[in-house]
């Protein structure tokens, strides 16, 4: 039903659009047919038909002359009829769909860098991650103007420093002592996993060149603390898990590059990970590269 349909409507078409000079044709009725050739030339336009159902042998050789000015609204109406193709309007360069979607993008690596912190918490750490494992993108305006929302992850490393140590109080907090003048080799380091939630406002500057901002809100799901020491010939390791860190912070972020391809990134941490009074408090900024952005 649907290949007769088409066919009647290109040939009404074909026929309405013929010029004052000829005579309407009598519209052709082929049902499912086997092929359909349609050859545009200049203002002729010609419809050409192999085969029909129960008669294989069966020809139609269709043509006519349109007017310039109705050639545009009859390209319109075969794209828009023909299964899977979008209007031709749809497709003009520039236009994007809302919401658009991308995925496994975004990945970055950085340094992290401690700004307000309590003693041990003075050395740098690093990250990794992806931003987006999933992410949805709508255009605002013209100009360039997107707003995005996607989920992904980081991972955060940290190593204490000047002189402490972490362990684990009677009541379950995490602690920074000094290190015990009989240890030999100690360090520790603290390690965390988030699932973090972007939403991001972008402004192309000049053609892919894109300038983001935006916060994040992390979920910090999983943050173990790790030390170890040596005293005499004997060495000793500490995991200390089930901390208490707080469940959901909130970064800001800013990147600046090239879209879909690399990008310079800064990235704030103005909250603590852990409660007052549960864990060792700093604030910290990242600074680092990303790909896919």
């Amino acid at each position: 039903m649907k290949t007769r349909f088409l066919l009647t409507i290109g040939l009404l078409t074909a026929t309405y659009s013929a010029t004052a000079e000829e005579k309407p044709d009598t519209i052709v009725n082929v049902e499912k047919p086997a092929v359909v050739k349609i050859i545009s030339t200049g203002n002729s336009k010609r419809i050409i038909v192999d085969g029909r159902k129960g008669q294989p042998d069966y020809k139609l050789d269709y043509q006519s002359t349109v007017n310039a000015s109705r050639q545009d609204s009859i390209d319109e109406m075969w794209a828009f009829n023909l299964p899977l193709i979008r209007p031709v309007e749809q497709n003009k360069p520039g236009r994007k769909n809302n919401p658009s979607f991308d995925g496994f993008c975004d990945v970055y690596a950085g340094g992290v860098i401690p700004v307000e912190f309590d003693r041990g918490m003075n050395r740098a750490g690093w990250e990794i991650g992806m931003l987006n494992v999933v992410r949805a993108d709508w255009r605002l305006t013209r100009f360039g103007i997107g707003l995005s929302l996607g989920i992904g992850w980081q991972y955060r490393s940290f190593n204490i420093g000047d002189g402490m140590m972490l362990g684990r109080s009677d009541a379950g907090k995490l602690t920074l002592s000094p290190i015990p003048a009989e240890y030999d080799k100690a360090k520790s380091k603290l390690e965390s996993f988030a699932i973090q939630i972007p939403l991001t406002l972008s402004q192309k500057i000049y053609k892919a060149f894109t300038i983001e901002i935006g916060g994040v809100a992390m979920f910090n799901t999983y943050t173990t603390a790790n030390s170890s020491w040596q005293q005499g010939d004997v060495e000793s390791k500490l995991s200390i898990k089930n901390l208490h860190q707080r469940l959901l912070t909130v970064d800001a972020i800013a990147r600046i590059g090239f879209r879909d391809c690399m990008a310079f990134y800064v990235r704030y941490s103005p909250m603590s990970q852990f409660k007052p009074h549960h864990g060792p408090q700093y604030d910290s900024v990242a600074i680092g590269m990303s790909l896919g952005f």
